[in-house]
């Protein structure tokens, strides 16, 4: 009887970075998702030396969600305060929804996050800026300003200060869902037409109204306008979402 034949190293780690790949960009989201993230478990007992290498994938996506419970929530933060390398070498994209309660240690985590961390996509959704708490806004704002953050996504974050996207040095790709409204920076902060627009680098540039489309939308005018200022010119792929002839009017005139 013959013996299995063995994998060597090369391939098993081969088969991992492809399921991390797919749980990242996944082409059927029916098939991969949790099934996926179980594949890749059972990939790090194979042996002690995948376990590392299934352990950079399968936190690499770190996602503070209303429909996790509280408790299971704070349990997370807590076990990846206890192994801060997870957070600060690991994970790459970060979910925030914002319309969920933080716990302290959400906080901590958010924090380490924030200082030493090499996380290059985040998604904020469910907040009213305006009535978010001062801990909140200020952790957020901290976090985009992360230097190695390149895709930020903005989902049903109404009134968020278009001013702090100058606060995102190396954003390659803007996203904006279901947001009316943004709130305009003060004109007195406005850059020199000599300066560099602090959006030159986006070169992907997605937004979407919100399903109310009674209501006026500012957000295209705004980010056309001042310290917001995107070089349009060096877009490499653009969808909008124009509602209204007003809004129209507004941005032509920009």
């Amino acid at each position: 009887m013959e013996k299995p034949t063995k994998l060597s190293l090369d391939v098993l780690g081969y088969i991992a970075d492809i399921l991390g790949a797919d749980r990242q960009h996944p082409q059927d989201r029916r098939i991969t998702g949790w099934s996926t993230v179980d594949a890749l478990k059972r990939l790090s007992l194979t042996c002690k030396f995948m376990f590392p290498i299934c352990r950079r994938h399968l936190f690499a996506d770190i996602r503070f969600s209303f429909s996790s419970p509280f408790q299971q929530r704070t349990g997370f933060s807590e076990f990846l305060l206890l192994h801060p390398i997870i957070a600060t070498h690991y994970a790459k994209s970060l979910y925030l929804d914002a319309g969920q309660p933080f716990s302290a240690s959400d906080y901590d985590l958010l924090q380490i996050m924030s200082d030493s961390s090499s996380l290059t996509s985040i998604e904020i959704s469910s907040a009213d800026w305006n009535v978010l708490l001062d801990r909140e806004s200020s952790a957020f704002l901290s976090l985009i300003q992360i230097p190695t953050l390149q895709h930020l996504t903005l989902r049903s974050v109404d009134n968020f200060p278009a001013a702090a996207l100058s606060l995102c040095c190396a954003l390659t790709e803007l996203a904006l869902y279901g947001i009316n409204y943004v709130a305009p920076p003060n004109t007195s902060s406005s850059t020199d037409d000599g300066m560099q627009s602090p959006l030159a680098n986006v070169t992907t540039l997605e937004l979407f109204h919100s399903t109310d489309r009674d209501k006026y939308n500012n957000t295209l005018a705004t980010l056309m306008n001042s310290i917001c200022r995107i070089a349009f010119d060096h877009l490499k792929e653009v969808l909008l979402e124009i509602t209204t002839r007003a809004e129209f009017l507004n941005c032509t005139s920009s």
